[in-house]
């Protein structure tokens, strides 16, 4: 090919025009955080008068977050103490995923600086103009005071379908001789040791041995559930605490070219446990498996016979929505909206009203895009409803 062709194509090609990625989209994130397990005051607990939390990331992968840092911070519901939320709004191309979780501080005053234990969340970004309504409890936790008596706990491990970490092999069950069990709180050997048979030896062994025979603690012989009872004495530190297993069979110390073989559940994750007083009695894992975190449940699901406050519609709305409710018997109502400062911005209805099914009209035109709370009182009862604006 001659000097004068390439030049030509080199032409063509420059222009051409480049295919662009595909466009990429904005997605509002609602988050409710719900505090009330650890929410109050000193040694121990969540204390919004000392303490806060932020939403971290959403902009690691897949995403950058369009909110100033700011917003990261969640504010309390001024309706339901315990109770946080947050409000961000990111970019990216629809389908791709992005993760994200929580940070308390000080960090000082929590397990694990403050970090959630759990692994990161993942959303998956929808088309533009999705709004995502996500409740949830985060897995932080406050520094305890230590155990004031001693605590005991039954560690069970479920081998049925194990796989070794290191060769990604399935692990028989009827193979394994034993499971090991070290952890972070120095009652489960504070990490120490080589993941070695020989860390199971002596008073300060490192290394707890799960066994399925029926004793101390097993529930069931020869049912591949691996398990042994774990003293944690008073004086002991409290609070939440990492752990992970080792599986024992013939073939398990060759892995890994024979360094620390029997840390074989899996890597840069862990199990963990809440460790107090009149807590857990015991815990139930699967081998190489971190469960599911379990969302918040309803906080609506349940109401007083006398009154329901239905869903308004639209939701997320612009600018107007219907709020529905009903009354079981004659009732004096003051139904109202609040701003997430606990600001009241209108007021809907306040009157006798007899029972029935009503609806009202909301216009927030003049307000600005957010999270308010339609609040529904009468003498007896308060219900509230979170509703969404976006404009």
């Amino acid at each position: 090919m001659n000097r004068s062709v390439l030049t030509v194509l080199l032409c063509i090609s420059i222009l051409l025009p480049i295919h662009a990625k595909a466009d990429e989209v904005v997605n509002e994130l609602y988050f409710t955080a719900d505090l009330t397990d650890i929410y109050g005051s000193g040694l121990g607990f969540f204390d919004p008068a000392v303490n806060t939390m932020n939403l971290m990331g959403l902009d690691w992968v897949g995403a950058v977050v369009l909110e100033d840092e700011s917003e990261r911070r969640f504010e309390e519901d001024p309706f339901n103490p315990g109770i946080f939320m947050a409000i961000m709004v990111i970019e990216g191309q629809e389908g791709d995923s992005t993760k994200w979780k929580c940070k308390a501080e000080p960090g000082g005053n929590f397990f694990n600086d403050g970090w959630e234990i759990s692994p990161d969340y993942w959303y998956t970004i929808q088309e533009h103009g999705h709004v995502e309504d996500i409740e949830f409890k985060p897995n932080i936790f406050p520094i305890q005071p230590v155990l004031e008596e001693g605590v005991s706990i039954l560690f069970q491990v479920d081998m049925k379908q194990a796989t070794n970490f290191y060769t990604q092999e399935v692990i028989d069950p009827a193979t394994v001789e034993w499971v090991g069990l070290k952890g972070q709180n120095s009652a489960l050997g504070a990490w120490a040791g080589n993941w070695l048979p020989t860390d199971t030896l002596g008073t300060d062994k490192t290394l707890h041995v799960l066994r399925d025979d029926g004793q101390n603690g097993d529930k069931l012989a020869g049912d591949f559930i691996f398990s042994a009872q774990v003293e944690f004495p008073a004086g002991n530190e409290g609070g939440p605490g990492l752990f992970k297993y080792g599986a024992y069979y013939s073939g398990a110390l060759e892995a890994n070219g024979g360094v620390s073989p029997l840390d074989n559940e899996m890597h840069g994750t862990d199990h963990w446990i809440n460790i107090k007083v009149g807590g857990q009695p015991e815990i139930l894992n699967r081998f190489g498996v971190i469960e599911a975190v379990t969302g918040v449940e309803d906080r609506e699901a349940i109401k007083p016979d006398d009154i329901r406050l239905l869903q308004n519609y639209p939701n997320p709305f612009n600018p107007s929505t219907t709020l529905v409710y009903n009354l079981h018997k004659p009732a004096s109502v003051d139904l109202s909206v609040y701003n997430l400062k606990g600001q009241k911005v209108a007021t809907l209805v306040k009157q006798l009203q007899q029972q029935g099914k009503y609806s009202e009209t909301f216009n927030a035109t003049s307000l600005p895009s957010g999270v308010y709370v339609f609040r529904l009182q009468t003498e007896e009862f308060c219900v509230m409803k979170k509703v969404i604006l976006v404009k």
